[in-house]
């Protein structure tokens, strides 16, 4: 039921896309794309047969791509849909709950996110080239993981995916070069929880860099 009400309201999200092109007309529509690091935080982990066993995740630094439509609605406030993806492999882990020595548990595998998101910004106009802005967003996360987790001689795989709620905020700069053209510098806090897989429970966070452009019709 909670899957089938995040795929809902993943299609919802994308069925605004166009609408808000639409209704966007007396406004000025912008489009975007950023290149980033998504630089994970520790996943807080449990799985079914082990419910005393808490681990955390390590995951790797990995490319964040995105990209955007939105309208510019006044000078200070600026909303858009987003769709973002990162990918990060599973290096390792810490385990407590449980006594067992650190050589006989071990994980591997990756896991991906694709992200559908609404976000308002709220702009700084300080009346030169330069812009400051904070921004927050909320959404879905589908996210697919494929992990292979050993406790001594038990072995739990897990190939699956989720969807959930996700959100996100943060800031950053904007350098309008032209009229219609500005390279924005940025930093996202992004988290996606409760997510439920084969036999594991976890979630993803992590703290996002990103470099692009928005471009203004």
């Amino acid at each position: 039921m909670r899957n089938l009400l995040s795929h809902r309201i993943l299609s919802w999200l994308l069925a605004q896309v166009p609408l808000a092109a639409v209704q966007a007309q007396p406004y000025k529509v912008y489009v975007s794309g950023n290149l980033g690091l998504a630089m994970p935080m520790d996943s807080n982990s449990t799985i079914d047969a082990e419910p005393d066993l808490l681990m955390e995740f390590d995951l790797d630094h990995s490319p964040l791509l995105s990209a955007a439509i939105g309208v510019i609605e006044n000078t200070y406030y600026r909303s858009e849909i987003e769709l973002s993806h990162q990918s990060h492999d599973l290096e390792g882990l810490r385990a407590s709950g449980i006594t067992i020595a650190p050589e006989d548990i071990s994980l591997s595998g990756e896991a991906s996110s694709l992200n559908a998101l609404i976000n308002a910004y709220f702009d700084f106009d300080a009346g030169t080239n330069l812009t400051t802005y904070l921004t927050a967003g909320a959404g879905v996360a589908n996210v697919d993981i494929d992990s292979r987790l050993q406790i001594e001689n038990d072995v739990y795989t897990s190939d699956d995916e989720d969807t959930a709620f996700a959100w996100k905020l943060g800031g950053g700069l904007g350098l309008e070069l032209t009229d219609n053209f500005t390279i924005d510098l940025g930093y996202r806090y992004f988290s996606a929880h409760k997510l439920q897989f084969e036999s594991l429970r976890t979630e993803v966070r992590s703290h996002n860099l990103s470099a692009g452009f928005r471009f203004r019709f």
